[in-house]
């Protein structure tokens, strides 16, 4: 196929230029240019060549060769890859081995009834690197389904699209609709999230009150089972604790006195007019909530989202704070032995390297220096093998500080190959309903968390009472110390250069005192203390935990709204100077 831009010469498609760039890399030659990245001795241009052709790679689909995700036939569709030319060019031919599973997990050779069925694909190419995907699929009955399209209510707006005359629109609305019906019917059909969904409502128990029973989840379950069966693991690993009972309660956040908590008994009436000029002059909703000694001092809601006025209890995304949450859940499998922080991820999940020079560990996941980059890629955890794609994808990038979600991610399938629970139901389990934060749910741990900002701050009090709260016992004070930040250089001392410090999901955060070195502050003050700790939210929500002065702050936001940074300066500042002393 050839693409044409008018009066100017041939473009071509993003499919040829990646073939093009491939074949005149050459295969060979590829496998020399990872070698050369392994090895350290590739160049800066190349490096960067080969990490764009493997991604582009890992983002080809498996696929029916005929029909759909959907299907009706006597035999299970045959597979292959999405572009298989491109597959060719880069790693040779193979073939695809599959294995059929029903919803049972039940392995099988042909379908034996409607419903859901799972397909465990994987390839060995002849240059080395092993490729593993799994599909979900759904047999229907065409005796009993309206396949044509029929069914399906597509209305065409009254006003002509594409530049069409109003009299072509409607002499041939009809034509048009009967298209767009079935444009829908065939996208559904060769879409697995189609597969998934259907496959979920026709398993769905409607008398079950589970609020984590969706399509996604039940599709995350069902191949979470295949794959420890896949990798024996079923067997390997000791259960992961529930939260032990205390037999003296920790504090746990309730409402209390500004003078109980400690701070100046109008703080709550100088918050409440500074939160009303933060919402007046940006327009951005919010709830806001400070806690001192275990009793919320403040904790209000100011402004309307979507044309409602948002209260204590609207869940805000947490987006990148997803990564402190997940940071706990670690401290949890830290704690009780599961994970270890600098032990390869490769002793759990065979395709990443467990040799000491390469491996991928914990800890350099949860510190952003795998190499790795990007938010949510390879479609995250509803990938259950995203560990594979991860793994090859490694083969053309080098340990240094990248910003990554996908690395957080990498962590998740290792907690679920471990605990034998997805991500979803392990939150909800082990630390959600033990904390009693309502509604909250997590769907990706680099940015998939939505909660209330109180719950927010149960988190951080569960880490000011150095991993307990209240009846509840969910890991040390000594694995707390392990998941605080540290320098790069403390365990990675090929990166000493870097000055970054970085914990599990979690930075130091006191910020710098707008008056630092004036009026007898000293050049380095902050202005909460300097043992706070925190991370940043793409939303603008905040999230800081006090360890000297005992204090949680958080703030829930859709959006961060104009000058966020000095509206969250003064909001610290205002905190700060209405602490009594710790000891009043």
């Amino acid at each position: 196929m050839r693409w044409f831009v008018s009066g100017e010469n041939p473009a071509r498609s993003p499919s040829e230029v990646f073939r093009r760039r491939a074949s005149a890399f050459g295969r060979c030659s590829l496998a020399a240019g990872l070698t050369a990245v392994l090895a350290g001795t590739a160049n800066a241009d190349d490096e960067t060549e080969q990490e764009e052709l493997m991604n582009a790679f890992l983002e080809l689909r498996i696929v029916p060769e005929s029909g759909g995700f959907l299907f009706a036939g006597d035999d299970f569709p045959r597979l292959r890859w999405e572009q298989p030319y491109l597959v060719r060019e880069l790693w040779g031919t193979f073939p695809l081995a599959v294995r059929w599973f029903d919803a049972d997990g039940h392995e099988v050779e042909k379908p034996e009834g409607t419903g859901r069925y799972g397909a465990y694909i994987e390839g060995q190419s002849p240059d080395g690197p092993t490729f593993r995907r799994a599909k979900t699929f759904f047999r229907f009955d065409p005796a009993t389904a309206a396949g044509t399209g029929d069914e399906i209510r597509f209305d065409l707006p009254d006003a002509p699209l594409f530049g069409m005359s109003e009299a072509a629109w409607e002499t041939h609305r009809e034509t048009l609709e009967d298209f767009g019906k079935d444009a829908i019917v065939q996208a559904l059909i060769k879409d697995e999230k189609a597969a998934i969904l259907v496959a979920g409502i026709a398993e769905w128990d409607q008398a079950a009150d589970d609020p984590l029973d969706t399509p996604s989840i039940r599709h995350q379950d069902y191949h979470l089972e295949l794959k420890r069966d896949i990798l024996g693991a079923s067997d390997r690993f000791p259960p992961l604790e529930r939260p032990w009972k205390r037999e003296t309660p920790a504090p746990v956040l309730e409402e209390g006195s500004a003078e109980d908590a400690g701070v100046d008994d109008d703080l709550p009436d100088r918050l409440r007019a500074l939160c009303r000029k933060w919402e007046r002059e940006t327009g951005e909703p919010f709830t806001a909530v400070a806690a001192r000694r275990g009793l919320v001092f403040f904790h209000e809601a100011f402004g309307e989202h979507e044309g409602q006025p948002v209260d204590r209890n609207t869940a805000y995304p947490l987006f990148s704070i997803s990564k402190s949450l997940t940071g706990l859940m670690a401290a949890l499998f830290v704690d009780q032995g599961l994970l270890e922080p600098d032990a390869p991820l490769g002793n759990i999940l065979p395709d990443l390297p467990t040799d000491p020079a390469t491996a991928v560990t914990l800890r350099g996941c949860l510190m952003h220096v795998t190499g790795l980059e990007g938010q949510v890629r390879w479609r995250g955890l509803e990938n259950p093998w995203l560990d594979n794609v991860a793994a090859n994808a490694l083969h053309t990038v080098r340990p240094a500080h990248r910003y990554s979600g996908v690395a957080y991610d990498l962590v998740g399938m290792a907690m679920q190959v471990t605990s034998g629970k997805t991500i979803p139901r392990l939150f909800q389990e082990h630390l959600f309903q033990p904390l009693g934060m309502e509604n909250a749910r997590i769907s990706g741990l680099g940015i998939g968390a939505h909660m209330r900002a109180l719950d927010l701050a149960r988190l951080g009090q569960l880490m000011l009472n150095g991993g307990s709260y209240g009846e509840h016992g969910f890991f040390s004070e000594a694995t707390l110390s392990q998941i605080l930040p540290v320098a790069y250089e403390d365990h990675f001392p090929s990166l000493a250069s870097d000055r970054r410090d970085y914990g599990f999901g979690i930075r130091w955060a006191a910020r710098a005192h707008p008056r630092a070195g004036d009026g007898g502050l000293p050049e380095d003050a902050t202005i909460l203390s300097p043992r706070t700790v925190g991370h940043g939210s793409f939303s603008g929500t905040v999230f800081r935990v006090d360890f000297d002065n005992d204090l949680v702050i958080a703030v829930g936001r859709f959006r961060p709204g104009d000058d966020h940074g000095a509206h969250v300066d003064r909001l610290f500042l205002t905190i700060a100077e209405g602490l009594r002393s710790i000891s009043e």
